[in-house]
């Protein structure tokens, strides 16, 4: 008899274990949906109907910190596009208060909002840098300016890049990183010369640190295809990323062989 008292004791733990986890589970896909509703009307424009949806979710979604960090990233953006930038700011505020994060750039970026969301994250940094002149609203759109040429630089559309480092003088004619993109447009047009006249402004500067082995890895080829030995050499050796290191020697040596290159040499 104590036995039977024991397993309907034990069927009753159960019942209210499975109940305890199925009503989780709800909770959890309750504030999962209004999540993805948000971000569905924040594609389609409706930011401040986003921003409410995104206010929900982060209460029911705390206990989740990695989906947490893209809700504060959509979240923070919707702001940004009302131009509510002190708000945009104090969402952006609790990677550090609630999550513990330090720094932003360890924050993954889904492809739908890639280079707004690390404009943004790259904005809030330089915003709390000691000397920076900018304010913040201006600081992003120059990082967001400036993934967008890359972006359109990597697909070729050179006459668009000229109009995004007009763009990119007009909002701070003094970065280091116009001149950048310069180089790079240079190199893609064979213009080695023009290259390396253009990388040589910023490489003693203090450049941004994520951007070197490019510039170096640009450096070492233009100086290759104008035939400058000692100096290949000495830029190639400065380039730290393995992948980007390994490409330059795949170039310097052939194996990666483009005769249209070779030709202007």
């Amino acid at each position: 008899m104590k036995t039977l008292k024991l397993q309907k004791v034990f069927v009753l733990i159960c019942w209210l274990c499975i109940g305890s986890f199925s009503l989780f589970t709800e909770v959890d896909y309750f504030y999962t949906k209004i999540y993805n509703e948000g971000k569905d009307v924040f594609m389609a424009g409706k930011y401040q109907e986003a921003i409410e949806n995104f206010k929900i979710a982060e209460f029911g979604l705390l206990d989740e910190p990695e989906t947490v960090k893209e809700v504060y990233l959509y979240y923070a953006l919707a702001y940004i596009q009302l131009n509510r930038l002190e708000e945009a700011g104090k969402i952006v505020k609790r990677y550090s208060t609630e999550l513990d994060i330090k720094d932003l750039d360890t924050i993954p970026v889904p492809g739908p909002i890639k280079n707004p969301g690390k404009a943004m994250l790259a904005a809030f940094s330089r915003a709390a840098a000691p000397g920076e002149h900018l304010t913040w609203g201006k600081i992003y759109q120059f990082e967001l300016r400036f993934l967008e040429a890359l972006d359109n630089l990597e697909a070729g559309k050179f006459e668009i890049v000229k109009d995004y480092i007009r763009r990119l003088g007009q909002i701070d004619k003094k970065a280091q990183r116009i001149y950048y993109i310069k180089g790079l447009l240079e190199f893609q047009n064979r213009q080695y010369k023009d290259c390396v006249k253009e990388l040589n402004k910023i490489v003693r500067s203090l450049f941004a640190p994520s951007l070197l082995d490019s510039l170096y890895y640009h450096l070492s080829l233009s100086y290759h295809y104008l035939q400058n030995r000692e100096q290949v050499v000495a830029n190639y050796n400065k380039i730290k990323n393995l992948k980007i290191k390994t490409r330059a020697y795949n170039e310097l040596t052939g194996k990666n062989k483009n005769p249209e290159q070779n030709k202007k040499k």
